[in-house]
């Protein structure tokens, strides 16, 4: 598939001399993955079950147990994504952030997902 490339930091179009950039193949996919990690859920209007539950994310009770499951559930929202394994997670409690990383697994190839959600 093929998308408008989104910029992982601002999530703002990239444009290359004045011209959407695009994504496509695993690039795309790891781009979607991310959107659905970054969303809360119930923040998007359109879709109120869209996205990760974020409460077990942050604040002060926040064990990897409950983000490994959260992140298993958020990725049964992606079609092309057949399961997820190998998840990392580093809570920086000084910084208050909190990044993950996984394979995801799609057409029998493992893809690395690397995401910081902040404020955690």
């Amino acid at each position: 598939m093929k998308a408008l490339k989104i910029n992982k930091d601002t999530g703002d179009i990239e444009m290359e001399n004045g011209v959407p950039g695009w994504v496509e193949n695993n690039e795309e996919l790891v781009q979607e993955v991310r959107s659905v990690v970054k969303t809360n859920i119930g923040e998007w209007f359109l879709d109120p079950v869209f996205g990760t539950d974020h409460n077990v994310m942050v604040g002060k009770n926040v064990t990897e147990d409950n983000v490994s499951q959260a992140l298993e559930e958020a990725m049964e929202q992606v079609d092309r994504v057949e399961g997820i394994r190998d998840i990392t997670i580093n809570m920086d409690y000084s910084d208050r952030e909190l990044s993950v990383f996984f394979y995801i697994l799609v057409n029998g190839e493992e893809v690395q997902v690397e995401e910081v959600i902040e404020n955690a």
